[in-house]
């Protein structure tokens, strides 16, 4: 524990917020032993995780603009890490459908953002892709069912932009 404390502080002075986060998810703040101790821990978290999230997501979403989803998928994720931003759900989620990996996933993603957001546009977009891979999803199993292809040939490539970062 004191040694992702130090590696924290470390990379906190020297602003290196990705690395400071990384290192603070390590440590058990309960199990600090002082209160300045704590207070340390909180305020370098506070600005670490906040700053960590915006760099990660910005990142994450110019790999997504660039079609480069899986990279945008690891930066995203580790984004959500730090802040359950809903922006940076959707991204996620748009993630793993334009990557046809963990559609279950992404499903779950879209289903939070339309129950929980409060975010009407983002509501919508997640509303209507959610919906499109249900429909998708019914129709290969349709398919399969009947011996046919299991690629659904009207599956929709979406790649909305949402230009609104995570905060």
């Amino acid at each position: 524990m004191y040694d992702s404390i130090l590696k924290a502080s470390q990379a906190y002075s020297s602003g290196n917020y990705v690395e400071c986060a990384k290192h603070l998810l390590k440590v058990d703040k309960s199990s600090l032993p002082s209160s300045t101790a704590k207070n340390l821990y909180t305020s370098m978290k506070d600005k670490a995780f906040q700053n960590a999230a915006t760099q990660l997501y910005n990142s994450g979403k110019a790999s997504f603009d660039a079609y480069k989803y899986q990279d945008a998928l690891d930066d995203l994720e580790q984004s959500y890490k730090y802040d359950k931003s809903y922006n940076t759900e959707y991204h996620i989620a748009m993630c793993y459908k334009n990557l046809n990996k963990n559609t279950d996933k992404a499903k779950e993603y879209f289903y939070d953002i339309i129950n929980n957001s409060g975010d009407s546009e983002l509501i919508r977009k997640a509303a209507n892709l959610g919906l499109d891979m249900v429909i998708n999803s019914a129709k290969e199993a349709a398919a399969k069912a009947k011996g046919g292809s299991t690629k659904s040939s009207d599956s929709k490539s979406d790649s909305d932009d949402d230009s609104t970062d995570s905060s």
